[in-house]
């Protein structure tokens, strides 16, 4: 680090002196002036990385000073760190020295080696806080880069997607019976292929939104179960092409209506159902049940599957982003390994919670619990 400037301000001769000499045998390169005036003249000049100020100054006093100081133009002058020196020992004017903005005040007569700490501590956290606002300018700038280029890609990619998908399907439509087999064949792979990059884009987009806090539930009280219905008619298509059949089982109990973003939570079951039916052997079933835990007042969701369930020491990872459970090159499954990542975030949001275990015999265990919102609900009525 380079050698330190300290600017030190007072009319007192022999304590300017003997300050110079101390904050020199430091190691400090010190410029000293007897009034108010020259030390900011002085600042304006050369900025110091720290300012000793006498309160009672002829010209214009030690707190003028300091005003002036905080109210700079000059980013690295306002946020200077300032000791004030005074006689003065009363509560008001201790008060008055950080009211103005000092970082720290030291009564006469002064202790040298004291203030030589003193200067060194102060010194120490100026750095550190200068350290952490060029982070929090740095992440808010990255942040900012970041949302721009996912608001580029989210029209960027998504037109494109959109007319291959539209030509695909008029053509398949134009010419009919003139098309071969292969033809035919070659449409429907285009086809799934923008559907299934619309897919991740959409899981990418969404937790995005997550992440920089834009994402906002438009709550209100719904039933689980109507949501649960329709994300396992969502999930149909795909259980089908993959052989497996879904089960609803329904508690007898009549559940209580969730508070909930019903479009939000719908894309939380769908991928947890998704993620069930990917993992799941061909002629199995997926059970999905639906049950009030009355001791917390919440909705219990459980999706169990018939799969080779989950290896226990790398439960916590099963939510990492981007990471898949079936990893490898030769994984049989795809994607960007954000589908669970976005349903624990969805649940979360809801206050709820989000578990995956292995069953007794085999197979792996989603449960989503949600608070039901009794409370509220009663306290809205």
């Amino acid at each position: 680090m380079s050698v330190r400037r300290i600017l030190i301000a007072d009319d007192d001769p022999v304590l300017l002196e003997m300050g110079s000499e101390s904050f020199r045998a430091e190691g400090y390169v010190v410029t000293a002036v007897n009034n108010g005036a020259e030390a900011l003249a002085q600042l304006n000049r050369e900025p110091a990385d720290l300012a000793v100020l006498d309160i009672d100054m002829p010209h214009m006093d030690g707190l003028s000073v300091l005003r002036k100081i905080r109210t700079s133009l000059d980013g690295q002058i306002s946020v200077m760190p300032v000791i004030m020196l005074t006689g003065r020992r009363s509560e008001t004017d201790i008060k008055e020295c950080y009211d103005f903005g000092a970082t720290s005040y030291i009564a006469k007569p002064v202790s040298w080696l004291n203030m030589a700490h003193q200067i060194a501590f102060t010194l120490k956290a100026s750095d550190d806080a200068l350290a952490l606002r060029k982070n929090l300018e740095m992440t808010a700038r990255q942040s900012r880069i970041k949302d721009t280029v996912m608001m580029t890609l989210q029209h960027e990619l998504r037109s494109p997607l959109h007319v291959i998908k539209g030509f695909s399907s008029l053509l398949t439509e134009s010419l009919g019976n003139r098309l071969n087999d292969s033809d035919r064949m070659s449409l429907n792979l285009i086809t799934e292929a923008v559907e299934s990059i619309s897919e991740k884009m959409n899981k990418l987009f969404l937790y995005s939104e997550i992440l920089s806090g834009d994402f906002h539930l438009r709550r209100e009280f719904t039933s689980v179960q109507r949501i649960v219905s329709r994300a396992i008619d969502n999930c149909l298509g795909l259980a089908n092409e993959r052989g497996v059949s879904i089960r609803l089982i329904a508690s007898e109990q009549k559940l209580p209506e969730v508070e909930c973003d019903e479009e939000r939570l719908l894309i939380c079951i769908s991928h947890l159902l998704e993620n069930a039916i990917k993992f799941s052997p061909e002629s199995s079933t997926i059970v999905v049940t639906l049950s009030l835990d009355s001791a917390d007042d919440s909705v219990c969701l459980k999706i169990e599957d018939e799969g080779e369930g989950v290896d226990e020491t790398q439960v916590g990872k099963l939510f990492v982003p981007f990471l898949q459970g079936d990893s490898g090159l030769t994984r049989s499954s795809t994607g960007l390994g954000l589908g669970l990542t976005v349903a624990k975030s969805i649940a979360e949001l809801h206050n709820g919670t989000l578990e995956i275990t292995n069953r007794e015999d085999y197979g792996a265990c989603v449960t989503l619990t949600l608070p039901t919102g009794i409370s509220s609900k009663t306290a809205a009525a």
